[in-house]
């Protein structure tokens, strides 16, 4: 099976290992071409994070093993890319916010819009109504706007 890429739930404790002890255990096992550990939510004993793995025939029992030698915990696995392509994801190329209109009505003097929506950050859904614009249409894609 040829594993391009692994998104894993792991805790480690507040104070050990650090997270540049369980990167560099990462960096050691086969196949592995770049990873990324993002801290998720910390309390005062644990610090969870979800670490995004991406290689070519990335050895999973090695990389499960790795991490929980270095002193984490796997909690679960979250994401499993397995063939000869990752597909992206809508996430992937917006990963800050994504926006979705429902219903938008423009008006074309200003370039300004009115619109009705959803939008996610993270994984929490919400409604959002507001004027919208060349500024928030950048902003929306990680641009920082501001005047002056």
């Amino acid at each position: 099976m040829r594993i391009r890429r692994v998104v894993l739930d792991v805790d480690k404790a507040f104070a050990q290992p650090s997270l540049s002890d369980i990167a560099a255990a990462i960096d050691r096992v086969r196949g592995v071409e770049g990873f990324k550990i993002s801290v998720e939510e910390v309390d005062q004993e644990t610090v969870g994070t979800l670490i995004n793995v991406e290689g070519d025939n990335i050895d999973l029992e090695g990389l499960l093993q790795a991490i929980e030698h270095a002193g984490a915990a796997v909690h679960g696995i979250e994401e499993l890319v397995v063939g000869a392509a990752i597909p992206l994801s809508v996430a992937v190329l917006f990963p800050r916010l994504i926006y979705l209109p429902l219903v938008a009505a423009n008006m074309t003097l200003m370039g300004v819009g009115l619109t009705l929506g959803l939008w996610v950050q993270g994984a929490r859904w919400k409604w959002a109504l507001g004027l919208m614009g060349i500024g928030d249409i950048l902003a929306l894609l990680g641009y920082k706007v501001g005047l002056s």
